[in-house]
C-alpha cells in the first residue's frame, strides 16, 4: 500500500483562495499519456479553483502525438480547448503550457529542476515501490482504473459523438510508396526515441526494398501497407495483383469518429481518398531446427491517430496468415522491452516471449573491421 510523504518543494507562483485563505498550488507531472492520463488532464482543465497545476507529462509520445491525442480523443471525441504544439518540448492547453519529456524511468523524473510536487501515475506502475528510492520526496498518486480520472459531473458533459465506419486494405506496396514508407519509419523512430540511429533517404529505401529485379513478395524484404479510406475500396479484378498476396479489404467500425491532421501528408499513391496509416515490413528467415523456412517482422506501426483500434492486430494478422499459407514454420520479431502496451497485446494474440534470448548486432565500424586484412588478422583481433 502506497503512503503519502511530505512534499519538499512547495509552489509559490501560483495560488488559489480558499476559505478567506491564499494556499500555494501544487504543481502536477504525469506519468505516462494515455486516455487515463488524458481524461485527467480534461477534467483538470478550467478549474480554478483546483489545488493542482499541471506542468509535466511524462510520455515518449512526443509534443505533436500529445497534442493531436489530447485533442482528439476516440472514445470521448474532441476537446473544445486550444491544444497546441509550442515547440519540440512543450504543448500548451489555452495558453497554458505543459511540458513533455520522455523518462523510460519515472523515478529519475527532474523533480526538483522542474517543480514537481505530485506525480499523478495513469499507468500504474509498480517500480514505485518502494518509495525510498526517490531523490525528492513526492507524493505519488495512483489512478487506479478509468473511471477514477473523472469525476461523474465531468463524464456526465462529455458528449460521445456518433460511432463511425472506415474501409481498410492491406495490400503490397509498390515503389510510389516510398514517401509514405519513409515518413512512417520516422514516425516510429520518433516513437521508439531512436531518431539518433535513423539515416533512411527515399533513394535508398527505393534501392534497397525495389530494385529493378525484385524476388516474389515475401521470398526477399515485403512491404505492407495499410490503407483506410472513408468509403469502400474499389474491387479489384485481380489485374496486377502479385499471385502469391491479394489485398485485405474489410470495414472498420469505430466507437467515435477520428480526427487524422496528418491525412493529406499519408494521401495513397493509389488514389481516391485512401490514406496510409500504417505499415509491416518483413523479410523470410530460416530455422535449422524446424528445417523450415520463416518470416522475421523487422518494423510494425500504425500513425497515432489511429492506434487501438485494431489495426495493429490486422498487419500483424496478414504477415502470421501470409506465412501459414506458404507452410512457413514461424513468424518473430523483437519488442523494446518498456513497450509494455505492446508487449500485452502480442501476448493477447497468441505470441511467445523469449526471457532468454538476446540482440546481438555488429554494425558501423564494429562491423566494417572484419572487411580488412587476411583471414589470420581477423583471427588476431579475436
Amino acid at each position: 500500500m502506497l503512503k503519502p510523504v511530505v512534499c519538499k518543494h512547495v509552489a509559490t507562483d501560483t495560488e488559489v483562495p480558499i476559505k478567506g485563505e491564499t494556499v500555494a498550488k501544487l504543481e502536477v507531472a504525469i506519468n505516462g499519456f494515455g486516455r487515463i492520463g488524458r481524461n485527467f488532464l480534461r477534467c483538470w482543465h478550467g478549474r480554478k479553483d483546483s489545488l493542482l497545476d499541471a506542468i509535466v507529462v511524462n510520455d515518449s509520445v512526443g509534443v505533436k502525438n500529445a497534442s493531436h491525442l489530447l485533442k482528439y480523443d476516440s472514445m470521448l471525441g474532441t476537446f473544445k480547448a486550444e491544444v497546441k504544439v509550442v515547440d519540440n518540448e512543450t504543448i500548451s492547453v489555452d495558453g497554458k503550457p505543459i511540458k513533455v519529456v520522455g523518462n523510460r524511468d519515472p523515478l529519475k523524473l527532474p523533480c526538483a529542476e522542474l517543480g514537481i510536487d505530485i506525480i499523478i501515475e495513469s499507468l500504474l506502475n509498480t517500480r514505485w515501490q518502494p518509495l525510498d528510492s526517490i531523490n525528492l520526496l513526492t507524493f505519488v498518486v495512483l489512478l487506479s482504473s478509468f473511471s477514477s480520472a473523472m469525476s461523474s459531473a465531468a463524464a456526465a458533459s462529455l458528449e460521445k459523438p456518433a460511432a463511425a465506419s472506415v474501409w481498410t486494405r492491406i495490400r503490397l506496396a509498390d515503389i510510389r510508396d516510398v514517401p509514405n514508407i519513409r515518413r512512417l519509419i520516422w514516425q516510429m523512430a520518433e516513437f521508439e526515441l531512436l531518431t539518433i540511429h535513423f539515416s533512411a533517404t527515399e533513394e535508398s529505401l527505393s534501392a534497397t526494398l525495389f530494385p529493378s529485379h525484385a524476388p516474389p513478395p515475401f521470398l526477399s524484404f515485403t512491404v505492407l501497407i495499410l490503407d483506410l479510406s472513408p468509403v469502400p475500396f474499389p474491387q479489384s479484378d485481380g489485374e496486377g495483383d502479385a499471385p502469391t498476396f491479394a489485398p485485405i479489404v474489410g470495414k472498420l467500425d469505430l466507437e467515435a469518429p477520428v480526427e487524422d491532421p496528418e491525412a493529406k501528408d499519408f494521401a495513397s499513391p493509389q488514389g481516391g481518398e485512401a490514406v496510409a496509416t500504417g505499415f509491416v515490413l518483413c523479410f523470410p528467415s530460416y530455422s535449422s531446427f524446424l528445417a523450415k523456412p520463416g518470416l522475421y517482422i523487422d518494423d510494425i506501426f500504425v500513425r497515432a491517430a489511429w492506434r487501438r483500434s485494431g489495426l495493429g492486430w490486422m498487419l500483424l494478422s496478414a504477415v502470421a496468415g501470409q506465412a501459414a499459407r506458404m507452410g512457413m514454420g514461424r513468424v518473430e520479431w523483437s519488442v523494446l522491452d518498456w513497450n509494455t502496451t505492446a508487449i500485452k497485446f502480442y501476448e493477447e494474440m497468441g505470441a511467445e516471449l523469449l526471457p532468454t534470448r538476446r540482440i546481438c548486432r555488429l554494425s558501423g565500424p564494429a562491423m566494417q573491421a572484419y572487411d580488412h586484412g587476411s583471414k589470420e588478422d581477423v583471427a588476431k583481433k579475436d
